[in-house]
């Protein structure tokens, strides 16, 4: 079954990011006049719902007005810790990028706002009561692709925080649904890593902030303590160079540093893996935090650690995503 309503408004707007229950209170309130102001740009976008193990979820969908005449691709955003999908849209600012270039933005709703990333956290509901948010959405991609005709070869997942965790966990159990991921100010959780082997290569791009002081780029607990760990961001890199098989080589660099008083610059690695046609990007954010780049900065610095403003993520992400169909 499913229903829709068009978005006028977001339904709430609570932190799009890791759990910050003692700083949600504070924030709330310029959040919601962030999203406000933002959701005149996304009118079109609407609410659906659908059920996925005897439960009713929800989700938002984009679908820009001109699609082109063929198959479309779709990406799907997952949100933060605290977040759901309609502050995620407005985080992100993905809409904007799918009326541009013609694919589908997704942001679906997790339950009580958090997704099961694998980290088998007893206090976070969904992860306690192991809801089966793969099987969610492998749901979503069905119900889309029943509306409008999507390109099997781009189907695309990107999150940040606890769904940039989740988009691993996806990349494992749903691996031949897509053509690639990107996780920002994610990792790997511990639980799964051991027996972490998705079903095929995948093309990857990672984004983290060394500064990170939520979800650390070397890995261990996530938001200080009680929520579970992470992989560090250099074994998840050498996790999927495993899995990509032999590389070409490695390259370096590093991107403009176009805004000096952001206190970052950005460090590029890429793998090229031609037996796979499958590709892996980090993207080393030196001196960034538990940010979304060139996003707000939705918390003090103190708290989660300043944004990177020398490129924009969800930019970033479509254009890596735009290279990489699935072989």
């Amino acid at each position: 079954m499913q229903t829709c309503a068009f978005r006028e408004t977001p339904p709430h707007a609570l932190l799009p990011a890791v759990p910050f229950r003692l700083f949600a209170r504070l924030a709330l309130g310029v959040l919601i006049a962030v999203n406000l102001q933002c959701s005149a740009g996304a009118a079109s976008s609407e609410s659906r719902q659908i059920e996925s193990g005897g439960v009713m979820r929800t989700y938002w969908q984009h679908i820009p007005d001109h699609l082109p005449g063929k198959p479309a691709p779709l990406v799907l955003i997952f949100h933060g810790s605290g977040s759901d999908g309609a502050s995620m849209e407005d985080f992100t600012k993905f809409s904007t990028l799918a009326d541009h270039h013609g694919f589908i933005a997704v942001y679906p709703d997790a339950v009580a706002a958090n997704w099961n990333d694998g980290r088998a956290v007893p206090g976070i509901l969904s992860q306690a009561k192991n809801v089966d948010d793969v099987a969610f959405t492998s749901a979503i991609i069905e119900a889309v692709s029943k509306e409008h005709a999507l390109d099997p070869k781009r189907i695309y997942a990107t999150g940040f925080s606890n769904g940039g965790i989740f988009v691993y966990l996806l990349a494992e159990k749903l691996t031949s649904r897509f053509a690639a991921i990107a996780s920002v100010s994610g990792g790997i959780a511990e639980p799964v890593a051991p027996d972490y082997k998705p079903s095929m290569p995948l093309s990857v791009f990672i984004v983290h902030g060394t500064k990170d002081p939520l979800v650390p780029y070397v890995g261990g607990e996530v938001d200080y303590s009680h929520n579970g760990r992470i992989i560090s961001t250099e074994d998840t890199v050498k996790k999927w160079i495993t899995i990509n098989g032999i590389e070409d080589r490695e390259r370096t660099g590093e991107l403009p540093d176009v805004d000096p008083s952001d206190h970052s610059r950005v460090k590029w690695t890429r793998w090229t893996f031609p037996k796979t046609k499958t590709e892996l990007l980090l993207y080393t954010v030196v001196g960034a935090g538990h940010t979304w780049p060139s996003g707000p900065q939705f918390l003090p610095i103190s708290t989660i650690g300043e944004v990177d403003r020398d490129f924009d993520g969800a930019t970033a992400i479509w254009e890596f995503f735009e290279k990489h169909p699935k072989p």
